[in-house]
């Protein structure tokens, strides 16, 4: 844990990456950071 908003990385991969794609991009993010729902079961 960085400590920092998941946002900040959105953004830096935002400008940075060639095949960037919005949905995809913001959805890994808030998985990544925990912050969404999570389908799998037992998971917090």
């Amino acid at each position: 844990d960085l400590g920092i908003d998941w946002r900040l990385g959105a953004s830096w991969f935002e400008h940075c990456l060639l095949d960037y794609d919005p949905a995809s991009n913001a959805g890994n993010w808030i998985y990544v950071a925990g912050v969404g729902n999570d389908p799998r079961p037992n998971r917090k």
